[in-house]
């Protein structure tokens, strides 16, 4: 019996590997290519991101908060607003001199497998079957929008964030379902989102809010707020999110009360962008702002089809069923988004955020109908897990060599990146006021004294800028964004050192008053805010806290059954 067992156990971890190798290799085909395709702005962004972590970490700087390489050394605080932690691995590629296209495949293939795996563990956990949670990962993975949203909007990002929205999904289904047992699916959830994509992570709270608000009006669900134990858990997973995430949302929160930043002027509005009713009929889809990617042929046709078969009496088959259906209703004009351009609800963005959500939920719901009405052993089973399997691939075949066939390729090697640092979409987290020169990469890197210009440039080393003082200038404007954090130093011929007062010019660059009109040689750095570094060290303490647990739980776990 326990050979028996064994054997299935491995034969399964056999199919698991082959769902993986057979995703990865159709999600990855287009990247046999020499070049890379797809939307060249925001490919060139997430490069270029990659490539300031890259010398952040040569310079011995973590975490990163200031890009120094965009618009020809001026910087960029994107990491201040948008996280990349998740790109040192990328990063540690470009050190070890691996080319950037090469890295960017390598990443994407890595990521491709990561939410292979998350997606499939959620499923099942929800699902209860393998067989059918591995089907319905191909319909996920395979799908229009991720593989459009990978491939073609190259959305690095946002795909990072499909990771972790199965896991929350399945944190709080077992919340409600098994008691919160696992409430640490919640928490990896809400803190892989929140560290890779703020949007993403938005929808998710307010997803959650709305199911937990419905859960205290179904009757027997609404009894959780009584489970003392229950909720302890629930408060002492949010509460580690807030602190593993505080190195980054503390800091953010703190940039957005001290500056005025290009996001506070939208350049989009969340109404112009619903996509039409028809797009879900697509057979391939692509992105041009708006989202014209289809649901898919294999979910529409077994959405119809579960129409007609047996419900399970599980009332979550119906959230998760009719829940997706609703949010891509969400996308179209059937929903007023056009009355919410100037609510919060404006930061979407687009409309089409919400697909992800969708199609989770809508291929759970499907899922579950599936298992409930061809369990194993039933006669056509196995008809129904090929159809979907075959009809996943399939249609990621046709969308993936769509898109080959309609898009240039683009060679990008480490020497254009270096020549052409001012790709950042929208920018979003430039300060507002900047002269646009500046952004217009057409700005000189030329220290002004007194508001006059000077003939010295800023001179970069390391992570340290260096000018020296002019004769009697009290006040200099250096070529870089000012955000908040950054320090001056004058260093004098006696060896002293002084610290100077810096703050933020009126054309949004950094300004050094040397009131006293001492001379030497001026030392700028970002070397962040006091904020920042309490932050940073509260992250670290809370992680190590947790890892320190986990140890500390599996020993005990060990002896228990040793003892036994």
């Amino acid at each position: 019996m326990g050979k028996c067992s064994q054997k299935t156990k491995q034969f399964h971890k056999q199919k698991v590997a082959l769902m993986i190798i057979t995703i990865a290799a159709v999600t990855g085909f287009p990247y046999l290519q020499k070049g890379l395709c797809g939307y060249f702005p925001d490919l060139m962004y997430h490069m270029l991101r990659i490539e300031a972590v890259k010398d952040a970490l040569l310079e011995g700087v973590f975490p990163v908060r200031i890009y120094e390489r965009f618009f020809n050394g001026y910087g960029y605080g994107s990491p201040l607003f948008y996280p990349d932690i998740f790109l040192i691995f990328p990063a540690l590629l470009r050190i070890l001199s691996v080319p950037p296209l090469a890295v960017w495949k390598i990443f994407a293939l890595c990521l491709t497998v990561g939410t292979s795996l998350t997606s499939y563990f959620s499923i099942k956990y929800i699902c209860r079957d393998r067989e059918f949670s591995i089907a319905a990962a191909f319909m996920l993975m395979l799908s229009q929008f991720y593989l459009a949203d990978l491939c073609h909007r190259v959305g690095l990002s946002e795909y990072l964030a499909f990771i972790f929205i199965p896991v929350l999904i399945a944190g709080i289904y077992d919340f409600f379902v098994y008691g919160g047992r696992k409430t640490w699916l919640m928490g990896i959830g809400f803190a892989g989102l929140l560290l890779s994509h703020t949007i993403m992570t938005f929808i998710g709270v307010i997803l959650t809010v709305l199911i937990f608000v419905r859960m205290l009006f179904v009757r027997r669900e609404n009894l959780f707020l009584l489970d003392m134990e229950r909720m302890r858990r629930l408060f002492v997973t949010a509460g580690a999110v807030i602190l593993c995430t505080a190195y980054f949302t503390f800091p953010m929160l703190e940039q957005m009360i001290s500056g005025t930043f290009q996001y506070m002027t939208p350049w989009a509005k969340v109404g112009d962008y619903v996509q039409p009713f028809s797009t879900f009929f697509r057979v391939t889809g692509y992105f041009s702002h708006i989202a014209y990617v289809g649901i898919g042929i294999p979910i529409l046709i077994l959405l119809i089809v579960c129409l007609f078969l047996k419900k399970p009496k599980n009332k979550w088959t119906a959230a998760f069923f009719v829940g997706g259906c609703g949010m891509f209703l969400l996308t179209t004009p059937l929903f007023p988004w056009e009355k919410l351009n100037d609510t919060i609800l404006n930061m979407i963005q687009f409309p089409y955020r919400f697909y992800p959500y969708a199609l989770f939920f809508l291929i759970v719901g499907i899922t579950m109908i599936l298992v409930k009405n061809f369990p194993t052993g039933v006669k056509g089973r196995k008809a129904v897990l090929v159809f979907v399997i075959a009809g996943s691939v399939l249609g990621g075949i046709v969308q993936n060599a769509t898109i080959i066939s309609s898009e240039e390729s683009k060679q990008i090697d480490a020497a254009y990146l270096e020549e052409n640092t001012g790709y950042v979409g929208a920018g979003e987290w430039l300060p507002q006021g900047l002269d646009p020169d500046v952004t217009g990469l057409t700005a000189g890197k030329t220290v002004k004294a007194d508001e006059e210009l000077t003939n010295q440039k800023l001179r970069h080393e390391g992570k340290y800028y260096y000018f020296t003082t002019e004769d009697d200038a009290h006040t200099y404007i250096l070529p870089l964004m000012y955000y908040k954090g950054y320090e001056a130093w004058l260093s004098c011929g006696d060896g002293s050192s002084v610290r100077l007062m810096l703050d933020k010019s009126d054309n949004s660059l950094v300004r050094v008053h040397n009131t006293e009109g001492k001379e030497g040689e001026v030392r700028i750095e970002y070397d962040g805010t006091a904020l920042q570094k309490i932050s940073s060290i509260i992250s670290l303490v809370a992680l190590l806290g947790i890892l320190l647990y986990i140890v500390i739980s599996h020993i005990k776990k060990v002896n228990i059954n040793n003892t036994e």
